[in-house]
């Protein structure tokens, strides 16, 4: 660059003025600009301008133009507007996309729902089948010239809320990322689209118009919920990170911006068949530069890669398309039609990480209740997976997205270990079931430790969905013996989770008793005394019972049914007794029924002698004397 009045000036610019009567720019102020007055405006040729983003406008500009702005004491900067150009050139299954897809949380699939990725692209046919009704928001920045209509905006501005597709690669990025389509599924199929076109119909895209749209990405994120923004647009050759160069048209600026609002951004690393170089604006250090891999894990021919990319994702094997289904494309929608077609490209890989952030994004907010830093994003997603050896091209070896590697690698959740429980009152006889709700995005193992064989050990229980359930054998128990367990639960992630200790009884068993009459204490007036009582057993019909009175056997019925009444009778003196009931079931166990009082008084009272004074005077008590037995 040369200098003028210590304005930055990009020598690149004096060179297109050789060729071109304008020249596109980017042009940064030192404060906001301010409309010209009408004197300055009759001496200066006014300059249409359109802001990219705070301080930075981009501009199509003359040589007096030019002129003017080097005397414009508020100008800081001038640099070409470059153009940049789209990378094109059942991933899902081989990143474990479609295993997390399938992992839920309190009935809700991990697939994206509720969230959005902003693709900054050719823009998208909004009525595909496997989009419709999930592009949730279109925007457009697209200044250059569309053939000789205008610029290439669909309303032929350089500015519209329409970004309908007019190239088919946007279509196919948002189809990679968010197809709901069963055979050609997305990485996030329940996530949405926020598009916003870049691109004329030759797949070029100034810089600056990329610049707005992620600036209009950030600004929208909490209208859309936009978890990451996707960019398979560039151009170029960088060795380092290029933030100090990108910063001259406000990129760096709105690169940065978006990071600290937490969107992670993605960008493709390009298909110059460099192992030295990725274009640019990937090489923006707070960016993931993505390159490409083939989906048997070798390193795609055409994929940049060098030490500033961060990791690999399937982007294909060959350049050009082919039809579905294909071994060496990535599969998506198409834009002018509703079917699909497959390309290859640093374009195609690119999009699945951004969806897979969408997933993680999902994961960290819906089920450990706080949403990732694009920090942790960043860190987590660049540094899980398939390790691709490029030591004889790069030099560098690469992780290649895996889903399920980075959402294990941020649960920090223990499983919900919910009503543990065990089968109430049983006896010694019968078998005893141990059930437990367990919920865990993540589940590995459920286990039940238990000692009811006189050793503590751990047995694998049985699913049904959420819940878990082991069934002890009655062959390990004992009448009356006392065992302790618990539920150990664990995840992919090794995070355990214990429940309290529990301690349980296997009853004895035998009939439940219960005594009629006569009641506790009572006084019986005749020597025959009748006895009622029921038994109810948990598995015989019938059963027998035993009178005994002062613990003595009287009597015994050998065909009491269980839950009725049934009666004893017996002849007694006058004296008082004790009396209960003892049952016996078809397992010999016997139960004894408390014990009660009763009486038997059947004489009536005896005077057995009398005495009164027989000599009275007047006002004399009276006194009589008598023994009654």
């Amino acid at each position: 660059p040369t200098f003028s009045k210590d304005i930055n000036l990009d020598e690149q610019i004096l060179h297109e003025f050789q060729t071109n009567e304008q020249v596109s720019v980017v042009i940064k102020y030192k404060e906001e600009p301010k409309e010209p007055t009408i004197i300055e405006a009759l001496f200066t040729d006014e300059i249409e301008q359109a802001p990219v983003i705070e301080e930075f406008y981009s501009a199509d500009i003359s040589e007096n133009q030019l002129e003017d702005l080097l005397r414009d004491d508020n100008v800081e900067s001038i640099v070409l507007n470059g153009v940049a150009q789209i990378y094109l050139d059942d991933s899902s299954v081989i990143q474990n996309a479609s295993t997390v897809n399938a992992k839920q949380y309190s009935s809700t699939n991990l697939t994206g729902t509720g969230y959005s990725v902003c693709v900054i692209d050719s823009g998208v046919n909004a009525t595909h089948p496997a989009l419709n009704g999930r592009v949730v928001a279109q925007h457009c920045y697209c200044s250059l010239n569309e053939g000789a209509v205008g610029t290439c905006c669909p309303d032929e501005s350089a500015e519209d809320t329409d970004a309908t597709d007019n190239n088919g690669h946007g279509t196919h990025v948002a189809g990679i990322i968010a197809s709901n389509d069963t055979t050609y599924t997305g990485i996030a199929p329940g996530a949405n689209i926020v598009m916003v076109k870049v691109t004329n119909s030759t797949g070029s895209a100034a810089y600056a118009d990329i610049t707005s749209a992620i600036s209009w990405c950030n600004t929208n994120r909490d209208t859309y919920n936009i978890a990451s923004i996707s960019v398979s647009i560039g151009g170029g050759a960088y060795d380092e990170h290029c933030d100090v160069l990108f910063s001259t048209i406000g990129m760096t600026q709105a690169v940065n911006a978006a990071y600290a609002n937490n969107i992670s951004i993605v960008m493709s690393t390009g298909n110059d068949y460099s192992s030295a170089n990725i274009g640019g604006p990937a090489c923006i250090s707070k960016v993931i530069a993505v390159s490409s891999t083939t989906k048997a894990d070798a390193v795609s021919s055409f994929a940049n890669r060098n030490s500033i990319t961060d990791m690999m994702a399937t982007g294909g094997t060959s350049a050009g398309s082919a039809a579905c289904p294909t071994a060496n494309y990535i599969c998506s929608a198409r834009y002018d039609t509703t079917g699909f077609i497959g390309y290859s490209g640093t374009s195609m890989a690119t999009p699945q990480v951004a969806g897979a952030i969408a997933l993680l994004q999902q994961y960290e907010e819906q089920v450990e209740g706080q949403p990732l830093t694009a920090l942790q994003v960043n860190n987590t997603i660049t540094q899980n997976g398939a390790i691709i050896d490029d030591s004889g091209g790069s030099g560098f070896s690469f992780f290649r997205l895996d889903v399920l590697a980075s959402l294990l690698a941020i649960d920090n959740l223990q499983p919900a270990i919910i009503a543990p429980n065990i089968t109430q009152n049983f006896y010694f006889y019968q078998n005893a079931t141990i059930t437990v709700n367990v919920t865990d995005v993540n589940l590995d193992t459920v286990l039940v430790e238990g000692n009811w064989t006189g050793t503590k050990v751990n047995y694998t229980m049985l699913t049904n969905g959420d819940q878990y359930n082991y069934t002890i054998h009655s062959d390990n128990f004992t009448a009356a013996q006392i065992f302790s367990w618990r539920i150990y639960a664990n995840d992919s992630s090794n995070n355990l989770n214990t429940s309290d200790l529990f301690t349980n009884i296997a009853n004895a068993g035998g009939p439940a008793i219960t005594l009629y009459q006569p009641s506790n204490n009572s006084i019986e007036s005749t020597s025959s005394v009748i006895f009622n009582f029921s038994a109810d057993d948990e598995l015989d019909i019938q059963f027998n019972c035993t009178l005994l009175i002062d613990n003595v056997y009287n009597q015994t019925n050998l065909s009491v049914l269980d839950s009725n009444v049934t009666e004893f009778t017996a002849n007694f003196n006058d004296n008082t007794y004790t009396w209960n009931i003892l049952c016996t079931d078809s397992f010999n166990n016997s139960v004894t029924s408390p014990t009660r009082t009763f009486t038997v008084d059947t004489l009536a009272p005896i005077f057995n002698y009398e005495y009164y004074t027989t000599t009275l005077e007047l006002g004399d008590n009276q006194t009589y004397t008598t023994n009654i037995t």
